[in-house]
Order: structure tokens, then sequence, then C-alpha cells
């Protein structure tokens, strides 16, 4: 493949590459997978770039298996920043403190179906519907949507596992 077109890749699939392997992995923080996704393309780069059928594949794989090294090599930290947690403290009764709401959060948003999940990560991240629909292959509609369904069933969890009437 050309010089230029290795340039071209790494400009496009930086910023999808970060928001996916946010997705496939939630425990991993965003400057994190930012790293991962570097690395991952400085692998791509250096493997005989010319040589790689599908750099694409290649990428993925080698975020995959880097994503889970780090994940092997650190204790597990909650999935969401404060600014995200902020936003669904309404939801929970107020006597919960911080700790206990970071983890009924983390333990709801792990009990989600993968695509909500994703949808409901994208969107606390700063995501807009289209952005999101082109991320995970939906229409900016149905994400829009989506997501206000990922919000709604998070309450709801919420509610169920400590007994609130929201």
């Amino acid at each position: 493949m050309p010089e230029t077109t290795l340039l071209e890749f790494y400009k496009t699939e930086l910023p999808a590459a970060v928001s996916f392997l946010r997705c496939a992995f939630p425990a991993i923080d965003h400057h994190s997978a930012e790293d991962i996704v570097q690395e991952a393309l400085l692998r791509v780069i250096t493997h005989r770039w010319s040589q790689i059928r599908n750099p694409k594949a290649f990428l993925l794989t080698a975020m995959r298996n880097l994503a889970i090294d780090y994940l092997r090599s650190r204790t597990r930290e909650p999935l969401l920043t404060d600014n995200a947690l902020e936003a669904m403290a309404p939801a929970v009764d107020d006597e919960l403190g911080t700790i206990d709401l970071m983890n009924a959060v983390d333990a709801a948003i792990a009990r989600m179906p993968a695509r909500q999940r994703a949808v409901f990560l994208l969107h606390t991240e700063g995501h807009q519907a289209s952005e999101i629909g082109d991320l995970l292959g939906i229409t900016p509609s149905t994400a829009h949507v989506q997501v206000h369904k990922a919000r709604a069933r998070l309450r709801q969890m919420l509610s169920e596992d400590h007994g609130g009437d929201n």
C-alpha cells in the first residue's frame, strides 16, 4: 500500500477504533483506550504495512490482544467518570454514598445487553446520536431511541436494586 494510504488509514481509523475499544472493553478508560489504539496502529504500521491484506482486521486483532493484556495487568476500576456518575445520581436513593452509587451503576451497566451498554457508554463519552449510529451501524434516530431506553433501563435497574420508587 502507498505511504499516503498509511496516513489516511491512521487519520480515519483512530477515532472509530478508540470508540469501538471503549464499547468492547468498557472497563478501559478513554485515555488508556487511546494508548492501546495507538500501540495497535504502531503494530500495523511496523508489520510490513505493504503486505497486510486487511489492515482493519489486523488492527482489531492487535487492539483486542493489547486490551486483554492491559486488563490483566491492572486491578478493576469503575466504568464511569465522575461527570457521567453525577448525571445518574438523581436516579438513586439519596442515602447511597458515592462508592455505593459507583458500584450500583457499574453493576447495572454490566448487566445491560451489549448493544445497549455500547450505546450508553458512547453517549456518556459525549458522542452525538449521529456518531453513535455511524460507529454501531445504526441510524441516528435508532441511536437516539436506544440512548433513551438505556437511560430508562439504568434508572429502572438502580431503582429495583435499591428499593426506590423512581
